[in-house]
């Protein structure tokens, strides 16, 4: 490979960041962050013929660009993160134009690792900024030319492996560059003196859990929570397990609003004994692995996530295993990793297919025809074990016909337009999300009667089988109880499932059969 250009080719690259990456512990790095976020121009899509067609340079280059490009995917939206995005939107805002003075309820973020947590927060402190910049150019049009910008309306610090309540004083001021003064009590005068200076509305502080509560010289820590809380901003904590940390400490949960309040009392300013205690949402981010049966049951069951699960059979005779080391696989289970291997190319294959395939692969005439042999499999379950109860399965039966019969047509519509090439990025985004939307359609709203966290109207674990999955799981348990007219709510509800699945095909069968312009090389 050379380092120049062939011709045709363009020399820059777009990939290339200059300088180091932002500092958003500082309000110079949080603005250049806030700036730029989300400007990543991704690798552009490139058929075989156009990939070969690239100098040897260009095909490295492209190589690098889609490693770039998986390495600086933005956090993808889960029903958890736009949980919180949402109530951290509405609780900015909604503190934003308070005109009171007085405690603002807070936020406190808390999960596992590597879970989003910070980038989600910074997120959605970022929009509302961009929102709040703007109404406040009618009383701040913006610093001079040449000096510094004194509004700050969103601070975001993390703490330090070592955190003590100076310690997140010395992190906040940092923020602003603002100097340390040597006591707690001249650290939050200057924290206050900043917050107030500086007109910000929004305090992030990250890693929140660092501030251990074990012991007695702690208090300290919560008397300067509350002391944050006072300082007329939306204070937003994340950090991983909160609730065993002893962040709460104090806090009781008020079962009307669902929000943690701790009480007044201990802090620097005891005059504000009188007052409301100081609230917090608590929003717990639990954590769902996809390694086992169980994590998929979660992604499928209660996200509505299309999930897939191999594995081989056969005499292996082992099960969960205390006895599934190394050398038990070596000798007998998996003599010279065969299976192991093969396992590997498969999902090795899986996983490049899905990554480079323009369309999704998700087939829902198959799910069609198996939702068809469910329902009736169990008009004939019902007519066995209840004689004389009427299921009436015949509306969610053609309301499945129908649902299959759309997706057919989506099915060799998708077929021709993948075989032309001729689908345009907007088409192709919308069409994809329509075919993720189909599963999530799935869900119930208020989930499985007695366990709601449980949302698939088709599948979910029984009560008694563990992670078994039981099919029509609320039809059939309502006819384990002899609730028969709790089975026939549940089966118009898994037919209204069916019916959202099949307006969603029929948008992505529409966008489909609109006229498209032809593509270009590099789309």
């Amino acid at each position: 490979m050379t380092g120049q250009a062939a011709a045709g080719e363009s020399p820059v690259v777009p990939f290339l960041r200059a300088g180091p990456p932002p500092d958003r512990t500082r309000w110079e790095g949080w603005q250049q962050w806030r700036a730029g976020r989300g400007s990543f121009i991704p690798a552009p899509r490139l058929s075989l013929a156009e990939y070969q067609a690239l100098s040897p340079r260009g095909r490295a280059l492209h190589d690098l660009h889609r490693t770039a490009t998986h390495v600086n995917l933005r956090l993808q939206e889960t029903p958890m993160s736009g949980k919180v995005s949402g109530l951290m939107r509405g609780r900015l805002q909604n503190n934003a134009v308070k005109l009171a003075p007085g405690t603002r309820d807070g936020l406190m973020i808390s999960g596992g690792g590597f879970q989003g947590k910070t980038e989600t927060a910074c997120w959605a402190a970022a929009e509302f900024e961009d929102l709040w910049r703007g109404i406040h150019r009618q009383l701040t049009p913006g610093p001079v030319p040449g000096t510094r910008d004194l509004f700050v309306p969103v601070a975001y610090c993390r703490l330090p492996v070592r955190a003590t309540p100076k310690a997140l004083c010395k992190t906040i001021l940092d923020v602003y560059g603002d100097p340390h003064p040597a006591t707690l009590h001249d650290l939050v005068r200057s924290v206050r003196d900043a917050v107030r200076d500086h007109a910000t509305t929004a305090l992030l502080i990250d890693d929140v859990t660092r501030l251990r509560l074990h012991r007695g010289d702690d208090q300290d820590t919560l008397d300067l929570i509350r002391e944050l809380m006072d300082l007329n901003v939306t204070l937003v904590l994340t950090g991983v397990g909160i609730p065993g940390s002893g962040l709460l400490r104090g806090a009781h949960a008020d079962p009307r609003t669902r929000q943690w309040t701790y009480p007044f009392g201990g802090s620097h300013h005891d005059a504000a004994a009188a007052q409301t205690g100081r609230r917090f949402d608590l929003v717990e981010l639990d954590p769902v692995g996809h390694s086992t049966p169980a994590g998929i049951n979660a992604f499928l069951e209660h996200l509505g996530v299309p999930s897939l699960d191999i594995g081989f059979s056969g005499p292996y005779g082992v099960y969960h295993s205390r006895f599934d080391d190394f050398d038990w696989m070596e000798k007998f289970g998996d003599p010279s990793f065969r299976y192991s291997v093969a396992e590997s190319q498969i999902y090795g294959t899986l996983v490049m297919r899905l990554a480079d395939s323009d369309l999704l692969p998700l087939d829902y005439w198959q799910y069609g025809q198996a939702i068809q042999g469910f329902l009736r499999g169990l008009g004939v379950e019902t007519k066995n074990d209840h004689p004389g109860v009427r299921l009436p399965t015949g509306k969610a039966l053609r309301a499945t016909r129908k649902f299959t019969r759309v997706a057919g047509e989506l099915r060799r519509r998708l077929a021709q337009v993948q075989e032309a090439g001729s689908l345009d990025p907007e088409t192709l985004h919308e069409v994809n999300q329509d075919l993720l939307q189909v599963e999530r359609n799935f869900l119930l709203d208020k989930g499985l009667p007695r366990r709601p966290w449980f949302r698939h109207a088709f599948f979910a674990p029984g009560v008694y089988t563990g992670y078994a999955a039981v099919i029509l799981p609320g039809v059939r348990e309502a006819l384990d109880r002899n609730d028969f007219e709790s089975a026939r709510r549940q089966l118009d509800l898994v037919q209204a499932a069916i019916e959202r699945g099949t307006r969603t095909l029929s948008q992505a069968l529409e966008a489909l059969s609109r006229p498209t312009l032809p593509r270009t090389a590099g789309q």
